[in-house]
């Protein structure tokens, strides 16, 4: 949605993502018997201007347990919150150098003491 919303306001967006490994993450054997761990959570790190021309970076952490929980099961949708560029930092180890600093999400967790918020719409999505 973000990037769409950027290509159609013509603005240049960084999107990084990646997965978020835990020790206790499910494992997955494949037919040569690899065994290789499935990740519950990815993350998302968005940079942009907002539309007074700062910088500004939001990031997202995105349950996938739900969809893997039973293969044999309809899959569910998954759960996605906003969450501070700090706890991607926090859980990836990565560094996104400055951004955080940048993050408009902190303002209003730091107003409501949300540390994370499920997102239910694209409105729900702290922008600025």
């Amino acid at each position: 949605w973000i990037l769409e919303s950027a290509h159609a306001k013509n603005q240049r967006v960084a999107v990084f993502t990646g997965p978020v490994f835990r020790e206790d993450d499910p494992i997955f054997v494949t037919r040569d018997e690899m065994r290789v761990p499935v990740p519950l959570e990815y993350w998302k790190v968005i940079a942009m201007l907002n539309h007074e021309g700062e910088l500004t970076a939001t990031s997202y952490l995105l349950s996938q347990e739900d969809l893997i929980a039973d293969m044999v099961e309809a899959p569910k949708e998954p759960k996605s919150f906003q969450v501070p560029v700090r706890m991607i930092e926090r859980l990836t180890k990565l560094n996104f150098h400055g951004l955080a600093e940048h993050d408009p999400f902190v303002s209003r967790q730091e107003a409501t003491g949300v540390e994370m918020l499920e997102l239910a719409s694209y409105e729900d999505i702290v922008l600025s």
